[in-house]
């Protein structure tokens, strides 16, 4: 049986071990949630499983602090990156309650204390479980897949000024498309790597 879940975890040693550090965060239980690195080493963890707030931790997850009830409202599966000067960006998501997929940008330049929209309606229409990327070496936010009622999009867009105004950069990016996948940055110069997911 499925459960959802509201341990912490963390490695020292890239992975080959792990120690649990909160058997229990004061978050409480999520899945779906979005969560991005500062680089003060703090880390935010955004909304989830349909919750409404943002919450931090300065010490790898042993304690928290909750910053804000979120100006979104309920959402769970959307992207989130970090842009120069940590500026958080938080890109759709969906409400299973309403069975509403969001198009909207936000971001926060206090840590995930305050937030802003960039954009109430950006042209990749409302989706969730999608994933997004800052490509330092291009000044690039790639966002890519994701779910929308429709199914699974195979399409990628990018920005150029942080999630304000959107471009397709291929509407097949020739890979099968998905939900519920890896995407991660594996070299300086901007090449991605997609894996798993559910099609």
């Amino acid at each position: 049986q499925d459960s959802v879940l509201g341990d912490a975890w963390s490695s020292r040693d890239g992975g080959s071990s792990w120690t649990l550090v909160h058997p229990a965060a004061d978050w409480l239980f999520r899945a779906f949630a979005a969560m991005v690195a500062l680089s003060n080493g703090s880390f935010v963890i955004m909304s989830g499983t349909n919750d409404t707030d943002v919450w931090s931790t300065a010490d790898a997850g042993v304690t928290w602090t909750k910053l804000c009830d979120t100006p979104w409202g309920l959402r769970m599966g959307q992207g989130a990156a970090v842009l120069p000067g940590d500026v958080i960006v938080l890109s759709g998501g969906s409400d299973i309650f309403s069975e509403v997929m969001w198009p909207d940008v936000w971001s926060s330049s206090d840590g995930g204390a305050t937030w802003s929209a960039r954009t109430p309606s950006a042209p990749w229409g409302g989706r969730g479980e999608i994933r997004t990327l800052w490509l330092a070496s291009q000044g690039t936010l790639v966002l890519t897949s994701g779910a929308r009622y429709s199914g699974p999009r195979p399409d990628v867009w990018t920005s150029r000024d942080g999630g304000f105004t959107w471009n397709a950069s291929m509407s097949d990016s020739g890979w099968f498309p998905r939900s519920y996948y890896g995407l991660a940055e594996i070299d300086d110069d901007g090449a991605l790597l997609v894996l798993g997911g559910l099609a």
